[in-house]
C-alpha cells in the first residue's frame, strides 16, 4: 500500500474517531522507600485523602522491586492519550507479545520479574475509563486475580480507536 493510501486512511479514521468524556482519577504516589521523595498517597489507599484529575483515561501503576534492596512504587495518574484500545485489551496483548488481561473494568498487564544490571523487579499496569477506577488495586494482581465484584467491561463501548491506531492496523495490513 503507498503512503498516500496510507495517510488518506488515517485522515478518513480521524475524522470518525468519537473522543471520550473525561473521567475522575486518583492522582498520587506512594513509596515504601525513603529515600524517592514524598509520597501523596495514604497507605493504606484512602480514597477521601487523594488528588484528583480528569482525563479520557486513567493508569494505576505498581512497581515492586526485590534487589538489591526491596520496595515498591504506586503511582496513579490521569492518561490523556486515548489510543489504548479498551475493547479488545487480551486481543491488544496478543497483537503486541505482551500479557494484557481483564481485571473488572479494567485492562491490566503484568511484566513478571525483569532484571537490569543488580536491579532485579516487576511491574504491573492497568488502564480504565470509569471514574475514580484507579483507586484500591491489589499488589499482587495477576492474570488469575479475581476482581472484587463481576463488573462487565463498561469501558469496551466507550473507547473508538484513535487515528494512530487506525494507522498502525492499516500498516500492519499492508504487510500482507
Amino acid at each position: 500500500m503507498k503512503p498516500a493510501v496510507l495517510l488518506l486512511f488515517a485522515v478518513v479514521a480521524a475524522s470518525t474517531v468519537e473522543r471520550t468524556e473525561a473521567v475522575s482519577c486518583y492522582q498520587c504516589n506512594y513509596t515504601n522507600y525513603a529515600s524517592l521523595g514524598q509520597t501523596t498517597c495514604t497507605e493504606p489507599f484512602n480514597a477521601t485523602l487523594t488528588k484528583k484529575c480528569n482525563a479520557p483515561m486513567c493508569t494505576w501503576q505498581f512497581a515492586n522491586y526485590t534487589s538489591p534492596q526491596q520496595f515498591y512504587i504506586v503511582y496513579r495518574e490521569c492518561v490523556d492519550d486515548t489510543s489504548f484500545p479498551m475493547s479488545g485489551c487480551e486481543q491488544y496483548g496478543k497483537m503486541t507479545n505482551q500479557s494484557y488481561f481483564v481485571y473488572g473494568d479494567k485492562c491490566c498487564s503484568r511484566s513478571g520479574d525483569q532484571m537490569q544490571g543488580s536491579v532485579r523487579w516487576s511491574m504491573s499496569n492497568c488502564f480504565c475509563m470509569t471514574d475514580n477506577c484507579n483507586g484500591d488495586i491489589p499488589y499482587s494482581l495477576t492474570t488469575s486475580t479475581v476482581a472484587p465484584t463481576a463488573k462487565p467491561n463498561v469501558a469496551s463501548s466507550m473507547l473508538k480507536p484513535s487515528a494512530v491506531w487506525f494507522a498502525l492496523l492499516a500498516a500492519i495490513a499492508s504487510m500482507f
